[in-house]
């Protein structure tokens, strides 16, 4: 015959119960806590994975950097070389140096036209019957027209036959013949006083001479036909002037 448990039995057995609960509900809990750090500790191998990536793409990049810089060295030696060629500053003429002409600024001959007395004075300081030195716009004008007449003197009447024949000697009276005779001079001056000539060079030289200053020289001689001056004088300074300046420039 079995005796039933006694109270003292029960109340064991339910502690036991309860003890085991709680041991499962801490066992469920490190297990929990267990993989969130397995999940955090994931994470930060992932992150560490990712940093190696960008650095090993970052080092490839600066490696890639590095050979561009490597080859730009003496770039700038490079491209002025190519500057002084293609200005025609190298001479290779073995003395080094070099001679390039850079035109200078237009002069102002709008002036003469608008202004009939500074036009006077502008004549009298190149005909040298003015101050010399004079400031101001009178005496830039003067200055131009002198070197303008040198260059009439020295290059355009001898060097350029029948062409240069039509000029008048009062073509400083005209303001077309001061702006014409302004580009052909300073296009001379670039085509003809450089160390070097280029292919292009020659090309412009061609072209001057064939098509531009024909034309300029036409022009020229229309505009100074009618003034009755003696051409055996043409392109001295200090020429009676004939044919009146046209209308102010506004």
């Amino acid at each position: 015959m079995t005796t039933p448990p006694g109270p003292g039995s029960a109340d064991a057995s339910t502690g036991e119960l309860l003890r085991l609960t709680a041991l499962a509900e801490r066992l469920g809990g490190l297990d929990a806590r267990e993989a969130e750090h397995h999940e955090q500790i994931g994470r930060q191998f992932r992150e560490i994975a990712d940093s190696l990536a960008a650095m090993q793409g970052l080092a490839s990049t600066v490696a890639e950097q590095s050979a561009i810089l490597a080859g730009l060295e003496g770039v700038d030696e490079r491209l002025a070389a190519l500057v002084r060629q293609y200005t025609g500053a190298d001479s290779g003429d073995g003395d080094g140096e070099s001679r390039v002409y850079r035109p200078g600024p237009p002069p102002p001959w709008w002036h003469m036209a608008s202004d009939p007395a500074l036009e006077q004075q502008v004549l009298a300081l190149a005909d040298g019957a003015g101050t010399a030195g004079h400031d101001g716009p009178a005496g830039d004008l003067a200055d131009h027209i002198r070197r303008l007449g040198n260059w009439v003197t020295a290059v355009y009447l001898p060097g350029y036959g029948h062409l240069a024949e039509g000029l008048g000697p009062c073509w400083m009276h005209h303001p077309l013949c001061l702006y014409t005779l302004d580009w052909l001079c300073e296009l001379w001056s670039v085509l003809y006083l450089n160390s070097r000539r280029t292919p292009a060079t020659l090309a412009g030289q061609a072209e001057f001479q064939t098509r531009l200053l024909p034309a300029a020289a036409a022009q020229m001689e229309a505009e100074t036909s009618d003034c009755g001056s003696h051409r055996t004088s043409a392109g001295q300074p200090g020429a009676t002037r004939v044919m009146p300046l046209q209308a102010p420039v506004t």
